[in-house]
């Protein structure tokens, strides 16, 4: 339940500007606080910021992350290697499956795709 009083009470202190006997030096000093706070600010999260990735680079180095990839990925690297030099473009080409209906439908709407992506870029440049 609302107390009239209270509002009304608050609503008339909030109406009256408090008088300030120097505004630019109250200005002034404001500004400097509000930007020595931000400056706290900036050195606090640059400081969590540099914490929290020592702490990330250390974890990664301690659990021998690069060596596990690089087992992991010398092998498939090595097969990947040889798939690309195995594969011949001409054999792409030539192939009517790539020229199938469900290939052509899938070409269209994707042009269609494209030409709608660039229309809404044309009427917003409008």
């Amino acid at each position: 339940m609302s107390d009239f009083d209270f509002d009304a009470r608050l609503e008339r202190l909030f109406s009256q500007t408090p008088k300030v006997l120097d505004p630019e030096g109250f200005a002034q000093r404001l500004e400097h606080r509000l930007e020595r706070e931000w400056t706290v600010r900036r050195l606090l999260i640059g400081a969590a910021g540099v914490i929290g990735a020592t702490v990330t680079l250390s974890q990664t180095l301690g659990s021998h992350f690069l060596t596990r990839a690089e087992a992991v990925a010398g092998p498939t690297a090595r097969a990947l290697t040889k798939d690309i030099a195995a594969f011949d473009p001409q054999a792409l080409l030539g192939d009517r499956m790539l020229w199938s209906g469900e290939a052509l439908w899938t070409i269209a709407v994707l042009a269609g795709l494209a030409a709608a992506f660039m229309a809404t870029r044309w009427a917003e440049a409008l």
